[in-house]
């Protein structure tokens, strides 16, 4: 059975000085928080693969690809959309350098 590609999210809730710590990290590691939490996930669920049964580590190496190949397409997405976005602010002064002459 095919596994789905849809990305499950969740809300996880930190204290000020945590979110501040995850913040500065994150910026260190050239991401954003959700990217530096995911990352850490597929770490501590690496570290627990080599403690557990083999059908297990299986689903964790699984995991841990989809999760990359998903972080590959957002990345390709976001991308794609600052393009588009600046592709738009362009088109947004032409107009109006255009409505003033």
């Amino acid at each position: 059975m095919p596994q789905s590609r849809a990305m499950h999210q969740t809300t996880i809730r930190f204290g000020s000085e945590l979110w501040s710590e995850l913040e500065a990290a994150s910026v260190l590691a050239g991401t954003s928080v959700a990217q530096y939490v995911r990352e850490a996930a597929i770490m501590r669920l690496t570290r627990a693969e080599s403690l557990a049964a083999p059908a297990r580590a299986e689903r964790v190496r699984r995991a841990r690809a989809n999760s990359e190949t998903l972080v590959e397409g957002s990345t390709a997405l976001a991308a794609e959309s600052k393009l588009a976005n600046a592709r738009a602010q362009r088109l947004r002064d032409t107009a109006a350098d255009t409505r003033r002459s």
